[in-house]
């Protein structure tokens, strides 16, 4: 009997079709099932698991498509940058290289999170804004938590494009004289001079950053006030030595916010990404540039 004639086929996906089948259009979906054992018990909480959006696991953009595609405060930020490697991020998942992670930013970040929350329960004002002249104290909402989880994020839909455009704050405060709000955002580094206003750098990204924050909580329905705070930690190297401990500086810089970019550059990459084919490169994007060498000397 011919054996090879009587065992039924086993038809496995490709490859590239398992991949596209392990994507979501929902950032919050849950990923593959793990081992319980082998996770934090954050993370084997199945809430937890279901609000975390992960890049990878939200499908590409198609053109045409109907349903919600979430975009991220950092991905708008990368189109502003260059609107080509966007195009080939968002529609053909291809991300440019990403920097290290900067852990020590992070702990400064989580232990001024801790200071605002206690002062939150007290509503008291942070000694640094008080010696700033900002009468304002810690914003208290049953979505604080919410909004400022890196893994979910304030998010409101943008009926006109069909993005869920998303971020995670740092933290609000209000002001109990006119009840506004106002976003603050928290930034740790190592200059020798005190830091009085937002100027060269990074200071672009980080105003769009807390102005796109601004927008989302309006759009939320806050009465946001359209000036915002960078709580600066800035780093002393100039003590005798570190003896285990770091100091820093601590510095509040206000910005008048300025959201009217918000819309048009939402509408941009809405028809960027309906388009058949990616930008032209940037001369001002280094990834860009490094790709079009390559090309050039034919490596």
């Amino acid at each position: 009997m011919n054996k090879r004639a009587t065992t039924p086929k086993v038809v496995r996906p490709s490859g590239r079709r398992k991949l596209k089948e392990s994507f979501t259009t929902d950032p919050r979906a849950a990923a593959p099932a793990r081992h319980d054992e082998d996770m934090p018990a954050r993370e084997a909480d199945p809430k937890a698991r279901q609000a975390r959006p992960h890049p990878r696991r939200v499908a590409p953009y198609e053109p045409g498509q109907t349903q919600p595609f979430p975009l991220s405060r950092s991905k708008v930020s990368n189109y502003l940058q260059c609107p080509r490697c966007a195009f080939l991020d968002l529609r053909h998942k291809i991300s440019p290289p990403s920097g290290p992670i900067l852990t020590l930013n992070g702990a400064v970040d989580k232990l001024l999170k801790a200071e605002f929350d206690h002062l939150r329960e007290t509503q008291q004002p942070h000694p640094a804004l008080v010696r700033a002249g900002v009468s304002a104290v810690p914003f208290q909402h049953p979505d604080l938590d919410v909004w400022r989880d890196n893994r979910k994020g304030a998010r409101v839909l943008h009926k006109p494009t069909g993005f869920e455009i998303y971020g995670a704050i740092d933290d609000l405060l209000m002001d109990p004289s006119t009840g506004k709000i106002h976003v603050i955002d928290f930034k740790s580094t190592a200059k020798k001079d005190d830091i009085t206003c937002l100027e060269g750098g990074f200071a672009p990204i980080m105003k769009r950053q807390i102005e796109f924050y601004a927008f989302i909580l309006g759009k939320l329905g806050l009465d946001v006030s359209d000036k915002a705070f960078i709580f600066y930690a800035n780093g002393c190297a100039d003590r005798p030595g570190f003896n285990a401990k770091l100091d820093f500086r601590i510095s509040v810089v206000p910005h008048q916010c300025d959201t009217s970019w918000i819309e048009p550059t939402l509408r941009q990459i809405k028809d960027v990404l309906e388009a058949p084919k990616a930008p032209e490169p940037s001369e001002e994007c280094g990834h860009c540039k490094y790709l079009a060498k390559v090309k050039e000397l034919g490596q």
